[in-house]
């Protein structure tokens, strides 16, 4: 019998998605499977039946299929969400249920945004719906970027943030993601539960694409011992305003230093997305975070094949694979604690791809069909390799 798999975030982790239903951890992903699906108000519902089944297959060892994204990040070398929540909370409950403590709470309030990056879609932006609708059948041609039903607006509801509430009592870490939720109402509600209950010393962390931070929350985070923001960035300059368009790389990098200055904690890491378009943009992202003395961290893109570094020229690649290895500062004291994790990643990550044509051309047609709409480059951003396929 394979080995019992844990998992700490199971039973002791709750994750709202934007369209309000209830998840282990911002990680799982159920795919289209109806009976995994319950709102946030039906709790129980929830730990009968999706904590009982993700327990049932991890105690025979089994690889539960809405769990693959840290699987796959652990087969890369890559320390999952999954042996982040082990080492933070060894001592976990083996039995489902809705009494147990939640430690770690992730919370996405809703899908608005002003952004519509490339690895992301309408599910996690409403700024990608309004663009997918306008351009419909285009979209639905190359079958990417499928259209979605766009959430009621359910993080208005009062009984939501009692439920929180309640549910805070045991809370250690809260993330709070998006769409982009440093503007949003609700986030002033949850912060404004928490400076209530005097609950200020957790762990608060924030998932920001940095284009729009309002004073006010800088002034409330101020309250908190432990909050951290981790900014999202794919690159620097050109490439980040295509990777995350329509953002521009001069307001971000104001706004990060904006915040450095008046908060010199606050700012605790950029979070990466590894995908297609990272053997281009790392390079130089790299260089920015050491600069602007930040950790990286990657997580793997997931929903679409054409995304991931399979679709990638293997000349390209290797171009990569031959610069990180002249990165050894990454190694160093100094850096190790992130840079280590960053130099093995690539470093895998050249060395077990193996490229897939048919990919290749599907990620073509996708940013060919982007350029077409939005007026952009891909080819003058990315001097990419070209492929006879």
């Amino acid at each position: 019998m394979a080995e019992k798999i844990i998992c700490s975030m199971v039973n002791h982790g709750l994750g709202v998605t934007w369209d309000g239903l209830l998840t282990p951890c911002c990680q799982w992903y159920p795919y289209s499977n109806e009976a995994y699906k319950f709102s946030w108000n039906d709790y129980q519902g929830y730990n009968d039946t999706v904590r009982t089944v993700i327990l049932n297959d991890f105690n025979q060892g089994i690889r539960h299929d809405g769990c693959m994204k840290c699987f796959r990040e652990e087969d890369l070398g890559y320390k999952s969400l999954r042996q982040k929540s082990n080492e933070e909370h060894p001592q976990t409950h083996a039995t489902p249920s809705v009494d147990n403590p939640i430690y770690d709470f992730e919370l996405r309030l809703g899908n608005n945004c002003n952004l519509r990056c490339i690895m992301c879609g309408p599910y996690a932006s409403s700024a990608w719906h309004l663009e997918r609708a306008a351009h419909e059948e285009k979209f639905d041609k190359i079958k990417i970027n499928h259209a979605v039903v766009q959430p009621t607006k359910w993080w208005e509801n009062a009984d939501f943030y009692n439920f929180l509430s309640d549910k805070f009592k045991d809370a250690k870490v809260i993330d709070i993601s998006g769409g982009e939720p440093l503007p949003l109402p609700g986030t002033h509600k949850i912060l404004d539960l928490l400076i209530q209950s005097g609950n200020t010393d957790l762990q608060l962390r924030f998932n920001s694409n940095l284009t729009r931070v309002p004073e006010a929350i800088l002034e409330k985070l101020r309250l908190f011992s432990n909050a951290r923001i981790s900014v999202s960035l794919e690159g620097t300059g050109p490439m980040n305003n295509y990777l995350r368009y329509p953002s521009k790389w001069e307001e971000i990098d104001a706004n990060l230093i904006h915040i450095q200055d008046v908060n010199p904690n606050l700012i605790s890491s950029v979070n990466h997305t590894l995908q297609h378009a990272s053997v281009y943009s790392l390079p130089a992202l790299i260089s920015y975070i050491k600069e602007r003395n930040i950790a990286l961290y990657m997580t793997t893109v997931y929903g679409t094949a054409c995304l991931t570094p399979d679709s990638v020229p293997p000349d390209d690649l290797k171009k990569l694979g031959d610069w990180i290895k002249t990165q050894d500062w990454l190694l160093s004291d100094e850096y190790k604690y992130w840079g280590e994790g960053v130099y093995t990643i690539i470093t895998e990550m050249c060395k077990k791809t193996v490229f897939n044509p048919a990919l290749y051309k599907e990620y073509r047609e996708y940013v060919e069909l982007l350029d077409s709409i939005r007026g952009t480059d891909y080819d003058a951003t990315f001097n990419p390799s070209s492929v006879a396929v």
